[in-house]
């Protein structure tokens, strides 16, 4: 399997903290499975995320890995660019409002839990 999110590749060039932007709407999921469409686009978040998230989760023991939100997923063509300056600006929101509330303590995940998960951790 290819690294979604190279994070182990970047410790062994030297990296002592991560800040991960990972593009495939971390932490987001589809509003709704009701077409294929929709299914498909569900299972390939969850796979992408969960490979991303179990890789994060053993690096953050020995560094910071911060790891910023994305905006809401959008069925959207990824050869369609014409939703590139929207995707940019949520993604930008997203991730301000994040930063502005996290503490960087040492080592550690520090990522937007799911709704209804309680607070940053």
């Amino acid at each position: 399997m290819v690294a979604n999110v190279p994070m182990r590749q970047a410790v062994e060039m030297g990296a002592r903290s991560l800040i991960v932007l990972d593009c495939f709407f971390p932490g987001q999921l589809p509003g709704s499975t009701d077409t294929l469409a929709d299914i498909l686009l569900y299972t390939a978040l969850v796979t992408m995320r969960s490979q991303a998230v179990a890789e994060a989760t053993l690096v953050a023991e020995t560094m910071p890995v911060v790891y910023l939100p994305g905006p809401a997923p959008k069925l959207v063509s990824p050869l369609d660019f014409t939703h590139t300056t929207d995707l940019i600006a949520e993604a930008y929101i997203s991730a301000r409002r994040f930063l502005e509330d996290v503490r960087i303590i040492g080592p550690g995940l520090y990522h937007q839990l799911p709704p209804g998960a309680g607070a940053l951790a």
